[in-house]
Protein backbone atom coordinates (compact mmCIF):
# COMPACT_ATOMS: atom_id res chain seq x y z
CA UNK A 1 0.00 0.00 0.00
CA UNK A 2 1.46 3.53 -0.95
CA UNK A 3 2.05 5.76 1.80
CA UNK A 4 1.38 9.31 0.84
CA UNK A 5 2.52 12.41 2.78
CA UNK A 6 -0.14 14.80 2.28
CA UNK A 7 -0.42 18.79 2.62
CA UNK A 8 -3.92 19.16 4.30
CA UNK A 9 -6.25 22.44 3.61
CA UNK A 10 -5.19 25.57 5.25
CA UNK A 11 -6.27 26.15 8.88
CA UNK A 12 -8.93 29.06 9.78
CA UNK A 13 -8.33 31.38 12.44
CA UNK A 14 -4.55 30.94 12.94
CA UNK A 15 -3.48 33.78 15.35
CA UNK A 16 -3.29 34.01 19.09
CA UNK A 17 -5.92 33.49 21.46
CA UNK A 18 -7.70 31.85 19.17
CA UNK A 19 -8.88 28.18 17.81
CA UNK A 20 -7.74 27.00 14.76
CA UNK A 21 -9.35 24.62 13.05
CA UNK A 22 -9.45 22.54 9.95
CA UNK A 23 -12.16 19.92 8.25
CA UNK A 24 -10.10 16.88 6.75
CA UNK A 25 -10.94 15.67 3.40
CA UNK A 26 -12.98 12.36 3.99
CA UNK A 27 -12.56 9.03 2.31
CA UNK A 28 -8.76 8.34 2.62
CA UNK A 29 -7.18 6.46 5.13
CA UNK A 30 -5.05 8.18 7.64
CA UNK A 31 -2.00 6.72 9.52
CA UNK A 32 -0.18 10.01 10.97
CA UNK A 33 -1.14 13.69 11.09
CA UNK A 34 1.43 16.41 11.91
CA UNK A 35 1.39 20.31 12.86
CA UNK A 36 3.91 22.37 11.47
CA UNK A 37 4.35 25.59 13.53
CA UNK A 38 6.12 28.83 13.18
CA UNK A 39 6.76 32.02 15.38
CA UNK A 40 7.58 34.87 13.10
CA UNK A 41 8.35 32.72 10.58
CA UNK A 42 10.37 30.43 12.00
CA UNK A 43 10.56 26.88 13.06
CA UNK A 44 8.97 27.10 16.72
CA UNK A 45 11.40 24.96 19.61
CA UNK A 46 9.87 22.27 21.21
CA UNK A 47 9.57 24.29 24.19
CA UNK A 48 7.49 27.07 22.19
CA UNK A 49 5.08 24.42 21.10
CA UNK A 50 4.43 23.44 24.24
CA UNK A 51 3.94 26.50 25.84
CA UNK A 52 1.65 28.22 22.44
CA UNK A 53 -0.41 25.18 21.70
CA UNK A 54 -2.56 24.39 24.57
CA UNK A 55 -5.60 22.31 23.16
CA UNK A 56 -5.27 19.57 20.29
CA UNK A 57 -8.55 18.05 19.24
CA UNK A 58 -9.70 15.74 17.08
CA UNK A 59 -13.53 15.04 15.89
CA UNK A 60 -15.14 12.45 14.25
CA UNK A 61 -18.88 13.74 13.41
CA UNK A 62 -18.59 16.39 16.26
CA UNK A 63 -17.48 14.40 18.76
CA UNK A 64 -14.08 14.18 20.39
CA UNK A 65 -11.75 11.12 20.09
CA UNK A 66 -8.60 12.89 20.77
CA UNK A 67 -8.06 15.88 23.40
CA UNK A 68 -4.66 17.16 24.56
CA UNK A 69 -2.14 19.84 25.49
CA UNK A 70 1.38 19.52 22.99
CA UNK A 71 2.76 20.03 26.54
CA UNK A 72 1.63 16.48 27.57
CA UNK A 73 1.35 15.14 24.77
CA UNK A 74 5.35 15.71 23.63
CA UNK A 75 6.05 13.81 26.85
CA UNK A 76 3.43 10.73 25.46
CA UNK A 77 5.97 10.73 22.16
CA UNK A 78 9.23 11.27 24.22
CA UNK A 79 8.22 8.30 26.57
CA UNK A 80 6.70 6.14 23.49
CA UNK A 81 10.83 6.75 22.30
CA UNK A 82 10.51 9.53 19.54
CA UNK A 83 12.13 12.47 19.13
CA UNK A 84 10.93 15.97 18.47
CA UNK A 85 11.82 18.22 15.38
CA UNK A 86 11.58 22.04 15.38
CA UNK A 87 8.48 22.86 14.21
CA UNK A 88 6.68 19.65 13.85
CA UNK A 89 4.35 18.13 16.00
CA UNK A 90 3.16 14.22 14.71
CA UNK A 91 0.01 13.00 16.23
CA UNK A 92 -0.02 9.45 15.84
CA UNK A 93 -2.87 7.57 14.80
CA UNK A 94 -1.59 4.20 13.38
CA UNK A 95 1.52 3.12 16.07
CA UNK A 96 5.11 3.21 14.16
CA UNK A 97 5.90 1.12 17.00
CA UNK A 98 3.34 -1.80 16.28
CA UNK A 99 4.80 -5.34 16.43
CA UNK A 100 3.17 -6.91 13.41
CA UNK A 101 1.50 -5.31 10.28
CA UNK A 102 -1.64 -6.14 10.95
CA UNK A 103 -1.85 -3.93 14.09
CA UNK A 104 -0.40 -1.06 12.54
CA UNK A 105 -2.83 -1.52 9.80
CA UNK A 106 -5.84 -1.81 12.55
CA UNK A 107 -4.22 1.42 14.32
CA UNK A 108 -5.38 3.60 11.23
CA UNK A 109 -8.27 5.95 11.05
CA UNK A 110 -10.38 4.76 8.00
CA UNK A 111 -13.10 7.47 7.05
CA UNK A 112 -15.12 5.92 4.11
CA UNK A 113 -18.41 6.07 6.53
CA UNK A 114 -17.45 9.39 7.98
CA UNK A 115 -19.19 12.71 7.60
CA UNK A 116 -16.79 15.24 8.91
CA UNK A 117 -12.94 14.67 10.31
CA UNK A 118 -12.25 17.78 12.39
CA UNK A 119 -8.40 18.95 13.52
CA UNK A 120 -8.72 21.76 15.65
CA UNK A 121 -5.63 23.64 18.35
CA UNK A 122 -6.32 26.21 20.75
CA UNK A 123 -2.91 28.90 20.38
CA UNK A 124 -2.51 30.80 23.58
CA UNK A 125 -3.32 34.36 23.72
CA UNK A 126 -0.04 36.33 23.64
CA UNK A 127 1.71 33.92 20.97
CA UNK A 128 2.61 36.37 18.51
CA UNK A 129 2.72 36.10 15.27
CA UNK A 130 2.17 32.53 13.88
CA UNK A 131 1.50 30.12 11.31
CA UNK A 132 -0.04 26.67 11.38
CA UNK A 133 -0.16 23.72 8.92
CA UNK A 134 -1.07 20.07 8.88
CA UNK A 135 0.00 17.51 6.74
CA UNK A 136 -0.61 13.88 6.95
CA UNK A 137 0.33 10.28 5.96
CA UNK A 138 -2.36 8.69 4.25
CA UNK A 139 -3.41 5.91 2.09
CA UNK A 140 -5.66 5.75 -0.80
CA UNK A 141 -7.78 2.69 0.70
CA UNK A 142 -11.11 3.54 1.52
CA UNK A 143 -11.84 1.90 4.79
CA UNK A 144 -14.38 2.36 7.63
CA UNK A 145 -13.69 3.95 10.74
CA UNK A 146 -13.51 0.73 12.97
CA UNK A 147 -11.19 0.19 16.34
CA UNK A 148 -8.91 3.40 17.18
CA UNK A 149 -7.12 4.48 19.89
CA UNK A 150 -9.00 7.33 21.43
CA UNK A 151 -7.17 9.80 23.48
CA UNK A 152 -9.18 11.39 26.16
CA UNK A 153 -8.58 13.70 29.70
CA UNK A 154 -9.78 13.95 33.18
CA UNK A 155 -8.20 15.32 36.23
CA UNK A 156 -8.05 13.96 39.94
CA UNK A 157 -7.59 15.33 43.21
CA UNK A 158 -5.76 13.79 45.29
CA UNK A 159 -6.65 15.87 48.51
CA UNK A 160 -4.44 14.35 51.06
CA UNK A 161 -1.53 12.23 51.44
CA UNK A 162 -1.64 8.89 51.94
CA UNK A 163 -3.53 6.27 49.78
CA UNK A 164 -6.43 7.80 47.67
CA UNK A 165 -8.69 5.47 45.14
CA UNK A 166 -10.14 7.09 41.86
CA UNK A 167 -13.67 4.95 41.54
CA UNK A 168 -15.36 6.27 38.76
CA UNK A 169 -12.60 5.66 35.80
CA UNK A 170 -14.49 5.60 32.25
CA UNK A 171 -14.94 2.31 31.26
CA UNK A 172 -17.00 2.69 27.92
CA UNK A 173 -17.28 -0.05 25.43
CA UNK A 174 -13.36 -0.19 24.44
CA UNK A 175 -10.35 -1.83 25.88
CA UNK A 176 -7.45 -0.43 27.80
CA UNK A 177 -4.42 0.17 25.84
CA UNK A 178 -2.77 2.79 27.98
CA UNK A 179 -3.06 5.14 31.33
CA UNK A 180 -0.68 8.25 31.73
CA UNK A 181 -0.46 9.95 35.22
CA UNK A 182 1.24 12.89 35.20
CA UNK A 183 2.33 13.67 38.84
CA UNK A 184 5.23 13.93 40.93
CA UNK A 185 3.72 12.90 43.85
CA UNK A 186 3.29 9.03 43.82
CA UNK A 187 5.06 6.69 45.34
CA UNK A 188 2.59 3.53 44.55
CA UNK A 189 0.26 2.50 42.17
CA UNK A 190 -2.32 -0.20 41.57
CA UNK A 191 -5.25 -1.31 39.28
CA UNK A 192 -8.27 -3.24 40.28
CA UNK A 193 -11.23 -4.43 37.93
CA UNK A 194 -14.26 -6.12 39.35
CA UNK A 195 -12.33 -6.89 42.56
CA UNK A 196 -9.32 -8.13 40.23
CA UNK A 197 -5.93 -6.71 41.16
CA UNK A 198 -4.33 -5.94 37.48
CA UNK A 199 -1.03 -4.44 38.81
CA UNK A 200 0.57 -3.87 42.40
CA UNK A 201 3.95 -4.29 41.46
CA UNK A 202 6.30 -1.34 42.39
CA UNK A 203 6.26 1.70 40.15
CA UNK A 204 10.17 1.29 39.35
CA UNK A 205 9.41 -2.03 37.85
CA UNK A 206 6.95 -1.09 35.90
CA UNK A 207 8.75 1.62 34.57
CA UNK A 208 11.84 -0.03 33.94
CA UNK A 209 10.34 -2.51 32.58
CA UNK A 210 8.86 -0.49 29.77
CA UNK A 211 12.71 0.32 28.65
CA UNK A 212 13.14 -3.03 27.24
CA UNK A 213 10.76 -2.34 24.36
CA UNK A 214 12.57 1.36 23.46
CA UNK A 215 10.30 3.32 25.84
CA UNK A 216 11.82 6.38 27.32
CA UNK A 217 10.43 7.29 30.87
CA UNK A 218 9.77 11.57 31.21
CA UNK A 219 10.19 12.91 34.33
CA UNK A 220 6.74 13.35 36.40
CA UNK A 221 4.74 10.91 33.93
CA UNK A 222 3.45 7.53 35.02
CA UNK A 223 2.72 5.83 32.41
CA UNK A 224 0.33 2.09 32.91
CA UNK A 225 0.37 0.37 29.49
CA UNK A 226 -0.59 -3.26 29.40
CA UNK A 227 0.64 -2.71 25.83
CA UNK A 228 4.11 -2.40 26.61
CA UNK A 229 4.91 -5.31 24.22
CA UNK A 230 3.66 -3.98 21.21
CA UNK A 231 0.88 -6.45 20.83
CA UNK A 232 -2.55 -5.37 20.77
CA UNK A 233 -3.80 -8.27 21.94
CA UNK A 234 -2.95 -7.32 25.17
CA UNK A 235 -4.97 -4.47 26.00
CA UNK A 236 -7.64 -5.22 28.92
CA UNK A 237 -11.21 -5.05 28.12
CA UNK A 238 -13.47 -2.75 29.87
CA UNK A 239 -17.05 -3.47 28.23
CA UNK A 240 -18.21 -5.79 30.61
CA UNK A 241 -16.60 -4.44 34.02
CA UNK A 242 -18.59 -3.42 36.54
CA UNK A 243 -15.83 -1.63 38.40
CA UNK A 244 -12.75 -0.26 37.13
CA UNK A 245 -10.42 1.69 39.94
CA UNK A 246 -7.08 2.77 40.82
CA UNK A 247 -5.74 2.75 44.34
CA UNK A 248 -2.72 5.62 44.95
CA UNK A 249 -0.44 6.37 47.09
CA UNK A 250 0.12 9.70 47.70
CA UNK A 251 3.22 11.69 49.05
CA UNK A 252 1.63 14.89 49.17
CA UNK A 253 -1.72 16.39 47.75
CA UNK A 254 -2.22 17.50 43.95
CA UNK A 255 -4.37 17.55 41.29
CA UNK A 256 -3.11 14.52 38.89
CA UNK A 257 -3.77 14.92 34.80
CA UNK A 258 -4.86 11.85 33.79
CA UNK A 259 -5.48 10.25 29.58
CA UNK A 260 -6.69 7.05 28.78
CA UNK A 261 -5.85 5.58 25.48
CA UNK A 262 -9.01 2.83 24.27
CA UNK A 263 -9.29 1.33 21.69
CA UNK A 264 -13.05 2.08 20.70
CA UNK A 265 -15.08 1.83 17.68
CA UNK A 266 -17.11 5.25 17.48
CA UNK A 267 -19.03 4.11 14.68
CA UNK A 268 -19.01 0.57 14.98
CA UNK A 269 -17.98 -2.29 13.71
CA UNK A 270 -18.85 -2.33 9.87
CA UNK A 271 -17.96 -5.80 8.20
CA UNK A 272 -17.07 -5.96 4.78
CA UNK A 273 -19.99 -7.20 2.67
CA UNK A 274 -18.93 -10.58 0.56
CA UNK A 275 -18.51 -9.89 -2.98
Amino acid sequence: MLHRPMKLPSFSAVQAGATASLNLPVGPTYRQLALLYKKAGVNATEAQMATDLIRIRLKINGSVRFDISAADYINLIKDQGFTINAGELPIFLSRPTARTPQLEEDGAWGTANVATFTLEVDIVPGAGVVTLDGVAWTTADRRPLNGIIQTLPFTYQAATSGQVEIPTLPRGNGDLWALYLFTSNMTAFEMEIDGVKISDAPMSFITNSRKWTGRVPQAGLFVFEPTWLDRGEDRIPLAGAQDFRLKLTMSAAETIRIYMDTVIAPLGIVVPRAA
